[in-house]
């Protein structure tokens, strides 16, 4: 996975669990990521896919034993 990747989707858990998913727009996730917003729209095509990506990796974590 790229860094910028990782930043953005690092940024969105953060956001997402603290602001919610609905309010929390893309400005705020690549200033939190420290990223441009061509980054994220280079690695994710819409909000909506980052929002399944950051579901997925939650989910993977859900499965997974510490």
């Amino acid at each position: 996975m790229g860094k910028a990747r990782q930043k953005i989707l690092d940024a969105s858990a953060h956001l997402f669990y603290t602001r919610g998913i609905a309010v929390t727009g893309i400005d705020a996730i690549i200033a939190d990521a420290g990223v441009a917003k061509q980054s994220l729209y280079n690695n994710f095509s819409s909000k909506e896919e980052l929002e399944s990506a950051y579901i997925e990796v939650r989910h993977q974590q859900w499965l997974l034993p510490p």
